[in-house]
């Protein structure tokens, strides 16, 4: 019977947690042992963009965002490539991108972050994009 109870207690304390392991809007509520940033560390390839909630998937360009864990990250499509530093905004919920050589900074709002798979969205003025990242090799 002690157990029982004890079983009891334990659930109704720890059950009202377990939706809030939910960072991102879009996110499933699974948890993740690992840290967001061991999770954004990845090369991911686009497999889905959105542009003002218009949906673009077979004619996309192959473009890639190379995410290190050194804090560098490289983005290449097939006729260019651009390279800088890259950091979590202090709420963990944006990746902010800086590229080499320039003062451009670039802020992407994270609405998922799973292991395989990435969703970034930025707003600029009444544009809203959206780009949805796979993992590009399941072997790392």
């Amino acid at each position: 019977m002690k157990i029982k109870i004890l079983f009891l207690c334990f659930s109704i304390a720890v059950i009202p947690f377990l939706d809030g392991c939910k960072k991102y809007k879009d996110a499933p509520s699974n948890i993740s042992l690992r840290s967001k940033k061991g999770r954004l560390t990845n090369e991911w390839k686009l497999t889905t963009y959105y542009y003002n909630d218009s949906i673009y998937t077979g004619t996309l360009p192959v473009h890639t965002l190379d995410i290190k864990v050194n804090g560098t990250y490289t983005e290449s499509d097939a006729s260019s490539s651009y390279s800088g530093i890259w950091d979590l905004s202090s709420n963990h919920k944006e990746v902010v991108l800086t590229e080499n050589g320039t003062s451009n900074v670039e802020k992407y709002t994270i609405k998922c972050l799973e292991s395989k798979t990435l969703w970034l969205k930025q707003v600029d003025g009444k544009d809203n994009y959206e780009w949805h990242y796979e993992k590009n090799n399941f072997l790392k």
